[in-house]
């Protein structure tokens, strides 16, 4: 149809009608979809959805290595320390489990049933200081021993007369015949400490200063098989699947010849830039971490890969083939600060020095060239104020920095995720999110989408305010869903996926539970919420519908039950305080024993062991073991062996009553 005709005649009425129709249409349309980009755009701010944006690739050579720590050196450090970046690395697994169990073949002694270290996914083994195949312990210790000791002052007497004006240390890992307990007893040990992975009949000891593999087939004579030692490398953490080690290093980079990682002595070095992978998005970085493949019967190394991030806390997590490494950093800090200073800041200076200050943003600086800049020109107008004004002028400015941070929470610091395929270590996907992972367990796989729980906030300027965020991203790590602000002005302390659900715990002066509904991966909601005092940091599943909460309230350890049977309605059905001020559950999960068959699980804790039953939803102390710093707990059939410093006790879950004990 056109709209201009070669003879024009008066069009009817409904002809006017219909062609006024159309253009209101079009008006219309033309409107919302100018609020819709401005609302995607708004959207896009406060990073509720977001699409990658972000690619990874390996450095070409060692020219573009040293151009890219160029510019990252620049952000890795802020005007007056009111920036701050780190690098976290994330691992561990995924999809929950209620409990890990072995069930071999019944062969003469050998048991029904045998517990294995608390993982967070089913399959994937977690290195820990005590493990068992079900008849042999492996205990990993590192004691102090006061000066005191009377066996140590006739051994040290007899070496050099006197005692030393320390402690004496003592790291090993003892191996030690544990079932059945008519029978159990010392074997040997081995001279060295760790964290411990067992491979059938292998034992590999993660230690300070390398990686240890022992042939343990006759555990009372542990050989040494072979050992990867540290060469400018630490450990971050290591995880078995499928009979393979797979270890995460960390290396300071050598900012002379970046490209050059050493990771063993003697062996393995990561020479070639073309292996060293970094994000399209400059960010601080100072580390490298490595990413490896290990044979745990030779020590060979078989796949390995490198990313550049900053030193910091770290986590893995992992999930079947898949690794994701996380890096949280903050924005370009010379960015960040002329943000706030168009916004805000420069209503508090006077023109002249606004104005010297927004002509540095196109000079062909350094972003810390430039914050140097800015720092002096504020120094420099300071000089020029009284006492009085000075100290008005910086409240003045803290207040609009935090005014700045809290519109802007969530564009000053992201984490970046790395998925990483472990059959051939290709890299898949890479992705963002705004704010900061607590742990492995603010991360989990499922059904192909990563969900992901961050903090945001508290970082700029001094602001405390902090909210905290849910994200959802798919298997190229683009966002598809998300919450945003749970828990105002408090942080997250525990987490956990479920299935379709999630569960957050946020703190700070009392413990919001939320339980998130996520069966609709592109539009998660919060099915409900409990507010309780205290807090937990660690959150189980001990059956279906069932949560356990492990954390603590007035500093001492509480245990808190929680009916999610109505996820719209969260109850607390149980609660009880041991008097204890710490366990280690508290730092890690890998200290938590569950035992569905009995319907308890184990708190170690430094006064004593506390077996805790949680039968027709109540916490009821079931056995209580005083006079042993409890560390771990096992079951080998229906027995519970609870691992002290200095000696195991072992508990027969039928009667539970002693039935033996071995002196470490």
């Amino acid at each position: 149809m056109s709209l201009s005709v070669p003879n024009y005649t008066e069009p009817s009425n409904s002809k006017v009608l219909i062609l006024r129709s159309v253009l209101f249409v079009f008006v219309i349309i033309f409107v919302i979809s100018g609020f819709a980009s401005l609302y995607l755009i708004t959207v896009k701010n406060k990073s509720e959805i977001r699409e990658s944006k972000i690619t990874i690739n390996a450095f070409k050579n060692e020219e573009e290595f040293l151009s890219y720590l160029g510019k990252a050196q620049a952000l890795s450090s802020g005007l007056g320390g009111m920036f701050s970046g780190r690098a976290v690395m994330l691992d561990q697994t995924s999809a929950p489990t209620l409990e890990s169990l072995k069930n071999p073949q019944i062969d003469g002694g050998t048991p029904k049933r045998v517990s294995e270290t608390n993982v967070q996914v089913l399959g994937i083994d977690e290195p820990d200081i005590v493990k068992t195949d079900g008849k042999n312990i492996f205990y990993s210790q590192e004691m102090f021993y006061p000066l005191y000791a009377p066996e140590l002052m006739i051994e040290r007497k007899s070496e050099i007369g006197i005692m030393p004006p320390y402690p004496e240390a003592r790291a090993e890992t003892k191996l030690i015949q544990a079932f059945p307990p008519t029978t159990m007893m010392n074997l040997a040990k081995i001279e060295k400490s760790g964290q411990l992975l067992v491979f059938d009949n292998t034992l590999v000891i993660l230690a300070n200063d390398g990686v240890y593999g022992y042939d343990v087939v006759n555990p009372s004579q542990p050989t040494k098989l072979w050992l990867n030692e540290f060469d400018q490398a630490s450990l971050v953490t290591a995880r078995a699947y499928k009979n393979k080690l797979y270890v995460i290093l960390s290396s300071a980079i050598n900012f002379s010849h970046p490209c050059e990682i050493p990771l063993f002595k003697g062996g393995l070095v990561n020479n070639s830039c073309g292996r060293i992978y970094y994000p399209s998005m400059v960010m601080p970085v100072n580390t490298t971490y490595t990413v490896m493949e290990i044979d745990p019967i030779t020590g060979k190394v078989a796949q390995q890969k490198s990313f550049v991030g900053a030193s910091g806390s770290s986590v893995v997590y992992m999930s079947g083939e898949r690794i994701y490494l996380g890096l949280i950093h903050q924005q370009d800090y010379a960015q960040m600060y002329f943000g706030f200073l168009s916004e805000d800041g420069l209503g508090l200076v006077p023109k002249q020095v606004g104005d010297r200050i927004e002509k540095l943003k196109d000079y062909d600086l350094s972003a810390q060239a430039k914050l140097t800049e800015i720092e002096y020109l504020l120094e420099t107008h300071k000089q020029t104020l009284t006492n009085d004004e000075r100290v008005k002028f910086d409240n003045d400015f803290l207040n609009q920095q935090q005014k700045y941070a809290a519109r802007h929470i969530r564009e000053l610091e992201n984490t970046t995720i790395i998925k990483l395929d472990t059959r051939n270590f290709e890299n898949v996907a890479v992705g963002s999110v705004p704010g900061r992972l607590l742990n492995q367990f603010s991360v989990d796989e499922y059904n192909n989408n990563l969900r992901l729980a961050t903090t945001v906030g508290g970082s700029f300027g001094g602001s405390g305010e902090t909210e905290n965020d849910l994200y959802v991203l798919d298997s190229n790590l683009n966002t598809i869903g998300s919450i945003i602000g749970l828990g105002i002005d408090e942080q997250i302390y525990s987490a956990r996926f479920i299935g379709n659900r999630g569960y957050l715990v946020t703190f700070k002066q009392i413990d919001p539970f939320f339980v998130v509904d996520l069966s609709n991966p592109r539009k998660p909601e919060v099915s409900g919420q409990l507010k309780i005092p205290g807090y937990s940091s660690y959150l189980h599943p001990l059956a279906d519908n069932l949560i356990l909460g492990v954390g603590e309230e007035d500093q001492t350890v509480k245990l808190s039950l929680f009916d999610v049977s109505n996820p719209n309605e969260p109850k607390e059905v149980g609660r009880y305080v041991l008097s204890e001020y710490w366990t280690e559950i508290l730092s890690t999960h890998r200290a938590f024993l569950h035992d569905s068959k009995h319907s308890v699980f184990f708190v170690p804790g430094s006064a004593g062991g506390y077996v805790m039953s949680y039968e027709n939803n109540n916490l009821v102390l079931r056995k209580a073991v005083s006079q042993i710093n409890a560390k771990r707990a096992v079951y080998i059939d229906d027995y519970l062996y609870i691992v002290g410093d200095n000696e195991i006790r072992v508990i027969d879950e039928k009667s539970w009553v002693e039935s033996a004990t071995l002196d470490l």
